[in-house]
């Protein structure tokens, strides 16, 4: 799914960096996570354009900008795409439900 999801964020010009922070890992919980051990599921994260963390004030108000608007249309975009590739095709359905249980 992530793989898609990244395919039709790529193809509408969004860059994926990768991030070496060695050993630093995000924390944190979401309902999401527990959804994701029910149902295949993924949880996009993207950049709108600040350095802010999230929750603070600084990222609320860079939120409210322009650019974080269109990155985050682009990242509902790229969701949609998604999902309408997965429940249009029965062949990709398989292959992230096998995906799915045998992780």
């Amino acid at each position: 799914m992530a793989q898609i999801y990244q395919k039709h964020a790529e193809e509408m010009g969004v860059e994926f960096k990768i991030k070496n922070d060695g050993n630093k890992r995000p924390f944190g919980s979401t309902d999401m996570g527990n959804v994701s051990h029910v149902k295949p599921s993924i949880h996009p994260m993207f950049n709108i354009g600040t350095d802010a963390a999230l929750h603070t004030h600084r990222f609320r108000e860079a939120a409210g900008f322009r650019e974080a608007h269109e990155r985050t249309l682009l990242a509902a975009k790229a969701m949609a795409f998604t999902a309408i590739d997965i429940l249009s095709d029965a062949e990709i359905m398989k292959d992230v439900d096998n995906d799915f249980t045998q992780n």
